[in-house]
C-alpha cells in the first residue's frame, strides 16, 4: 500500500467514526441533557473490575452535555439511573440537599437522576431508544446541569471537622419533612446551610468556623440596623438556654418583625449549639474548631453575595444513610 492509499484508508476510517448519522439522528430524536430514555439496565464496573448490569426499571437519564449528545465527534454519552424516591429523601433531594439525586421536574416530583450509577452508552444504541423529557425549559435545563456538576465539585470537609457537623445534619434530616414539627416548619424557609472557615481550609486546625443560615427572600425582616430586642423576648431568652424546638415554636406564632428578626438569629444559634462532637471523640477532633464552637450568621438569600458563596461550602445531607431507590 502506497503512502497515498494509506492516507486515503485512514481518512476513510476517520470519516466512518465521525460520520454525521449520529448527529442528525439524535438531533432529530430531540435527545439532550435531561432526556429520560427507556433502557432497562446500565452496565457499570462491578466488584473485581468486572462489568455489572444495574436494573433501571424507571429508565436512565442523559447527564452528558447536550452538545456532546448531538456532535458527531462524540461517540458515547453518559446515562444515570433514574430512581423513584419518596418521603424525606425525596423532599431533601428536591431541596438540593442530597447531591446524589438530581430532580427531574418534568417527569414528576418522585423521579431523580441517581448519580451513584452512571454508565457510558454508544450513540448507535441510544438512537434506538425512546426518550421523554426529564427537564423542560431553560430554567430546568440550567438547574439540571448545575446540580449534576455539584455532585462532582462539592467540597469534602476535613475529617476532623465532620464530627462537629454531623449532629446538625441529623436533626435537619429528621425534622425537615415533619409537618407536625415546629422545627420542620421553620426549616422550610431555610434555603441553604453553609460553612465558612475565616482563615480558609488550608490554614489547618483549629478552624474558625461560621454556620451561615440562608433564608428564603422575605423570611427575615429587613432592617437598616439590628432592631432592639423586645424586653419580653429578651427575658424569655435569658430565662434558660432555648432549644431549637422552643425557638421554632415561637417563630411560627406570627411574631412582630422585631421578634421574628431576633428569633431567626436565636434559631441559628440553636443550630450551632448542636455542632458538638461525641464525648469520646479523639483529641484531634475535639481541638478542630477554634473556641470549641461555631459562630452563626443568618441572612436572606437576597443578601448573600457571590463572594461569600465562593469562600463557603454548602452543607449537604448526602452522607446519611439513604433508603434504597426503587
Amino acid at each position: 500500500m502506497t503512502w497515498r492509499s494509506e492516507r486515503k484508508f485512514f481518512r476513510r476510517v476517520v470519516e466512518e467514526f465521525s460520520a454525521p448519522h449520529d448527529e442528525g439522528l439524535l438531533r432529530d430524536r430531540d435527545f439532550a441533557a435531561g432526556t429520560i430514555v427507556d433502557t432497562k439496565e446500565l452496565v457499570v464496573t462491578g466488584p473485581g473490575g468486572k462489568p455489572s448490569r444495574i436494573s433501571t426499571p424507571h429508565g436512565a437519564v442523559i447527564v452528558s452535555q447536550t452538545c456532546d449528545v448531538v456532535l458527531a465527534k462524540c461517540h458515547a454519552v453518559q446515562l444515570a439511573r433514574v430512581a423513584l424516591l419518596d418521603g424525606s429523601t425525596a423532599l431533601e433531594a428536591l431541596d438540593r440537599q442530597r447531591p446524589r439525586y438530581v430532580p427531574l421536574p418534568a417527569a414528576g416530583p418522585h423521579l431523580f437522576a441517581d448519580l451513584e450509577y452512571v454508565g457510558s452508552v454508544h450513540k448507535d444504541l441510544l438512537a434506538n431508544l425512546h426518550g421523554r423529557d426529564g427537564v423542560r425549559g431553560d430554567t430546568q435545563v440550567r438547574e439540571f446541569g448545575r446540580d449534576v456538576g455539584r455532585k462532582y465539585s462539592r467540597y469534602a470537609f476535613p475529617d476532623e471537622v465532620e464530627p462537629w457537623l454531623h449532629p446538625l445534619k441529623e436533626v435537619v434530616n429528621e425534622k425537615y419533612d415533619s409537618s407536625d414539627s415546629p422545627t420542620g416548619k421553620v426549616l422550610q424557609d431555610v434555603v441553604e446551610l453553609r460553612v465558612e472557615a475565616s482563615s480558609g481550609w488550608s490554614a489547618g486546625s483549629p478552624y474558625s468556623l461560621t454556620l451561615i443560615v440562608i433564608l428564603s427572600a422575605g423570611a427575615l425582616p429587613d432592617f437598616a440596623d439590628p432592631p432592639p430586642m423586645p424586653a419580653e423576648l429578651a427575658d424569655w431568652f435569658e430565662h434558660k438556654r432555648r432549644t431549637t424546638h422552643e425557638v421554632a415554636e415561637r417563630l411560627i406564632q406570627a411574631p412582630t418583625k422585631e421578634d421574628a428578626w431576633h428569633l431567626w438569629h436565636g434559631f441559628g444559634r440553636t443550630l450551632t449549639d448542636r455542632c458538638k462532637p461525641r464525648p469520646n471523640a479523639s483529641d484531634e477532633v475535639r481541638s478542630a474548631v477554634a473556641e470549641g464552637e461555631l459562630s452563626v450568621e443568618v441572612l436572606g438569600e437576597d443578601e448573600f453575595s457571590l463572594a461569600r458563596m465562593r469562600r463557603s461550602e454548602m452543607l449537604d445531607l448526602d452522607h446519611l444513610s439513604d433508603p434504597p431507590p426503587r
